[in-house]
């Protein structure tokens, strides 16, 4: 299980940090495996590849394991610069969805400005697969923004998907904070990520 924390580093600055970024204990909480409120020991590390405008390398990410007899059952946390289970910096990944959704031209153009927006190369697969996730998750995504602010002004409902995601993106660039903060938020509320991939019902 992968949980996110806060980083006030950048990939970096993490990375040049290493081992010192981590505390001894992971906050007392309740193990999703055996049901108790307990603290989580430490237990070793893994490396995972992150990539953003800055940074392209191998970063540590802490484990810890669940201190109440017999259970075992690990998490691993991962500072919210991270989105699990993609290299791609989050930040960047935001700034090519934001191109896309709110296009006046061609995909190719879109892939042009955002390359020179990030430092980074994404192809047009990896672009559309991004999206769909982001419009697979809007219901999601706006349900947290409600919960953060209940005054937010969101989509209505008989608008087109490109639309929604077009208005959510706005909103979320124009948030008072980051998006890596955002995510983490968006993370405690659904216990889910940002772009989540969503179970066939």
């Amino acid at each position: 299980m992968q949980k996110l924390f806060l980083s006030k580093l950048i990939a970096y600055d993490y990375w040049l940090n290493m081992r010192k970024n981590f505390s001894e204990y992971a906050p007392i909480q309740r193990c999703a495996c055996c049901g108790k409120i307990v603290r989580f020991k430490k237990h070793g590390y893994y490396k995972r590849y992150y990539n953003c405008k800055e940074f392209m390398d191998k970063i540590e990410i802490r484990r810890y394991i669940c201190s109440s007899n017999g259970c075992n059952h690990t998490i691993s946390m991962l500072p919210n610069f991270c989105h699990p289970r993609f290299i791609n910096g989050l930040k960047e990944i935001f700034i090519y969805l934001t191109q896309y959704f709110q296009r006046k031209g061609t995909v190719k153009e879109v892939l042009d400005i955002s390359q020179k927006l990030t430092g980074m190369n994404l192809s047009r697969q990896l672009l559309y697969y991004y999206s769909k996730r982001f419009i697979d998750n809007l219901r999601y995504i706006k349900s947290t923004l409600r919960v953060l602010d209940s005054k937010i002004e969101l989509p209505r409902e008989w608008e087109g998907k490109k639309e929604k995601a077009k208005q959510v993106l706005t909103l979320v660039n124009n948030w008072s904070c980051p998006i890596n903060m955002l995510s983490q938020r968006f993370h405690e509320e659904t216990l889910i990520t940002l772009l989540y991939k969503q179970k066939p019902i």
